[in-house]
């Protein structure tokens, strides 16, 4: 019969099994950034929009201020050139032949630009677990987190049957 140990508190683990979830705790008020200038009136609402969200708390302006100001110019340039685009999908070739427009190339260098920038800051649900945020749990107190992590604690001692055969 094999017997597997315990497992360790969290404030005990070591190596590998310590990496966990970083709980972040928002707090209601995060000043609000002026957009940079230029611009569209739509981009413009995402830039509030993005300062309002949770995911804002986690941006130190001082360090991060100018990737998120070129996130969102990046934004404006790709709703832009899908503007273009759609006005003028086709154009002449160097024989006359009609060829796709030499926008769709850029339009796509500006997005990869964007997706790695979204990565950086934990902008989509994949990216967010990668960093270790867990967006469900940040309007959460570190009162309320520290609760729960003695509770499970506590509830992992009783209801482990393993311990009472390992004593």
């Amino acid at each position: 019969m094999f017997l597997a140990r315990p497992r360790k508190p969290l404030g005990r683990a070591v190596g590998h099994r310590r990496h966990g979830t970083v709980a972040v705790v928002v707090s209601d008020i995060v000043p609000l950034r002026p957009a940079p200038d230029g611009l569209l009136k739509d981009t413009v609402s995402q830039w509030h929009a993005f300062w309002r969200s949770p995911t804002a708390a986690v941006v130190q302006w001082e360090r991060d201020g100018q990737a998120v100001c070129r996130l969102f110019q990046l934004y404006d340039e790709e709703a832009r050139l899908t503007r273009a685009v759609r006005r003028r999908r086709w154009v002449p070739g160097s024989t006359g032949q009609p060829t796709l427009s030499p926008l769709h190339g850029e339009r796509r260098a500006v997005r990869a630009e964007i997706r790695q920038l979204e990565d950086r800051f934990g902008l989509n649900p994949k990216a967010a677990a990668g960093l270790g945020i867990s967006l469900g749990g940040l309007k959460k107190t570190m009162d309320e987190l520290n609760r729960e992590a003695n509770e499970r604690d506590d509830d992992e001692d009783t209801d482990d049957p393993r311990l009472s055969v390992a004593r």
